[in-house]
């Protein structure tokens, strides 16, 4: 089929490894089904179905920016901010996994702009009742 993926192809088109794509991706009740035919012993995917559920569901795209780009904020309302746990943030922060602060006087705080160009890339959270 023209338009039928395997996991590989899967996995190098949007920049993941082979293993997320086969023990994460295609493993989630909402994959879509493979087709009937096979390349080789490849089981093969809807491209279009695939392109819509890994935009939807596992690289969503950032929202447009809320707020004054001059805005400082503090860990906790970066977090907000991002949609994660605080303690994440702090893990990333500690880790060098995510950009140092532009304000260091009297506590982290950066400004939105850089929260903005520098969103942590996360695979989005199952719930135990979806697996």
């Amino acid at each position: 089929a023209a338009n039928g993926l395997t996991t590989a192809e899967i996995a190098e088109r949007y920049d993941r490894a082979l293993n997320t794509v086969q023990k994460h991706w295609v493993t989630n009740p909402r994959w879509p089904a493979a087709l009937p035919t096979k390349r080789g012993n490849w089981k093969l995917y809807d491209e279009a179905a695939v392109d819509e559920i890994v935009r939807t569901v596992f690289i969503p795209q950032a929202p447009e920016p809320v707020g004054d780009p001059d805005d400082l904020l503090t860990q906790s309302e970066v977090a907000a901010y991002l949609g994660i746990a605080t303690g994440t943030l702090r893990g990333y922060i500690s880790r060098g996994q995510y950009v140092e602060p532009d304000d260091t006087k009297g506590g982290k705080r950066w400004y939105r702009r850089t929260i903005d160009a520098n969103r942590p890339q996360r695979r989005p959270a199952i719930k135990r009742a979806d697996r």
